[in-house]
């Protein structure tokens, strides 16, 4: 695609907003002074400190007692990333008993996702594959959680704070004056396969569209790729990408993607070499609209020809070695 400026964007995601370098300026400048929705309390994302995470297993981490106040009942965590400074947190949790939690208002833009097991939110039921956003600010009605049940759970732009006082009584009072949209039930088991309408990709991905943020395009979908897929071009982006494997095998630059492991990989960070060994199936979140940036013929895996990004105001940032876990091995550096 290009934009009045002339300068080559490829979009990898669905339609909607598009970055493009304004004239004059570098791509990560605005990206720099954009904050979310204008609320003063949200860090511009270039200034955030959350660690690049490529590439761990979750069975190599520890649990810890879980943390969602309020509610009642038996749950542990493991932290796959976290944000120090604002809270962001991706989680993935067990319930050891049944656990529930009456109404109220999170302080952090919330995601369930059933990995096995239910949740019940309000008087609807959702198994593996259910879904549930609730923007930050938005009053949320009660959730119960089955014994044995694993989700998966995210919190972005704050920490795991829930207001219970205002919304037990009226919900409507609880609401936040900044808060914007509303609350999200998605079964994706009855959502079809469509393709990805991207361009950039060598052949084709799939998509389940879970939730998408009118304001910022923040997203999550679900991604299928069948075996035989592969790309081994280097790409990188303007925004982050995070990724959870629910099934399947990958190789690539970082390592051996399978079942239950986890990436969190900041704005600029190259990666790619992809070959699908079987179908695999992510959920992935990303803070804004996904751009491949293609980097071609890289040399001492760093340098290389900037085949559709201007290589200096949209390059690449170089990464140093990533927080990676015990059953992922060594990492070769390639894509460094």
């Amino acid at each position: 695609m290009l934009v009045p400026d002339g300068t080559d964007l490829t979009i990898a995601g669905l339609p909607g907003a598009w970055h493009r370098r304004l004239p004059g300026t570098s791509g990560r400048v605005v990206r720099r002074l954009r904050r979310r929705r204008e609320d003063p309390e949200t860090r511009p994302e270039e200034q955030r400190v959350r660690a690049h995470v490529e590439l761990i297993h979750e069975n190599d981490y520890i649990w810890h007692v879980g943390e969602l106040p309020h509610g009642e009942g038996g749950v542990r965590e493991r932290r796959l990333s976290v944000d120090e400074e604002d809270g962001s947190s991706s989680l993935s949790l067990r319930f050891d008993s049944d656990w529930g939690r009456g109404p109220g208002v999170p302080h952090a833009d919330t995601e369930f996702f059933v990995q096995s097991g239910s949740l019940i939110y309000g008087d609807r039921e959702i198994g593996p594959g259910g879904y549930l956003q609730v923007p930050r600010g938005v009053p949320m009605d009660w959730i119960r959680i089955r014994e044995g049940s694993s989700v998966l759970h995210w919190r972005e732009y704050g920490d795991c704070g829930f207001d219970v006082e205002k919304a037990q009584w009226s919900p409507a009072s609880g609401r936040w004056d900044t808060a914007v949209g509303e609350v999200t039930v998605v079964d994706s088991d009855a959502m079809e396969w469509t393709p990805a309408p991207t361009v950039g990709p060598i052949t084709p991905l799939y998509i389940k569209l879970l939730h998408r943020d009118p304001v910022t395009n923040f997203y999550t979908r679900l991604i299928r790729a069948h075996k035989g897929w592969s790309d081994h071009r280097l790409a990188h982006h303007p925004c982050y990408e995070e990724f959870y494997t629910l099934g399947g095998k990958m190789a690539y630059n970082f390592g051996d993607i399978d079942e239950g492991t986890y990436c969190f990989r900041p704005a600029g960070v190259k990666h790619g070499h992809f070959v699908a060994e079987t179908d695999i199936d992510w959920i992935i979140r990303s803070d804004g609209e996904l751009v491949n940036w293609y980097t071609t013929d890289e040399w001492i895996k760093w340098g290389g020809t900037a085949t559709n990004y201007h290589e200096h105001d949209e390059a690449p940032v170089i990464s140093t070695l990533p927080v990676r876990s015990r059953s992922r091995g060594p990492w070769s550096g390639d894509g460094m």
